[in-house]
């Protein structure tokens, strides 16, 4: 690690209240997702494999995105999820999702649309990118 970067994470865990020592320690060892203080953060070239696994690990959430969007994603008609939502068929449809292999569609489709914050940062939806050109992490906070 440059000095430049661990300048650049200090600053930012000063800032926030984050022990840098342990996030300095943890990311020279090569973790890729980290939780220290309120904050998570996830390398770049894994965020989208972490996405979807955390997807999968969850099928009664898949079932619970708006109809639209997973029929987009999916070989479900709106009208079939509609029906199965309003009967409260969440978790069958998620599996369904999982088993038919369209979770990285889905996970793609929202990070399109609404960035990684939405799906890791619960407190603001927000991702900060402060981190990502210094040492290549994304950073949410989650508390």
């Amino acid at each position: 690690m440059t000095e430049k970067t661990e300048l650049a994470i200090r600053e930012f865990c000063q800032y926030n209240d984050i022990d840098s020592e342990e996030v300095i320690g943890l990311i020279n060892d090569g973790d890729i997702d980290i939780v220290a203080g309120d904050y998570r953060f996830i390398d770049k070239n894994h965020i989208d494999r972490i996405m979807c696994e955390e997807m999968e690990s969850d099928p009664y959430i898949l079932g619970c995105y708006n109809a639209w969007f997973i029929a987009e994603n999916t070989d479900l008609s709106i009208d079939i999820i509609e029906a199965l939502q309003e009967v409260d068929k969440f978790e069958a449809i998620g599996r369904h999702i999982i088993d038919n292999d369209f979770v990285e569609a889905m996970q793609q489709s929202s990070v399109s649309y609404d960035g990684y914050g939405n799906h890791f940062a619960p407190y603001d939806g927000d991702t900060i990118e402060d981190l990502l050109n210094v040492c290549g992490y994304y950073v949410f906070r989650v508390n």
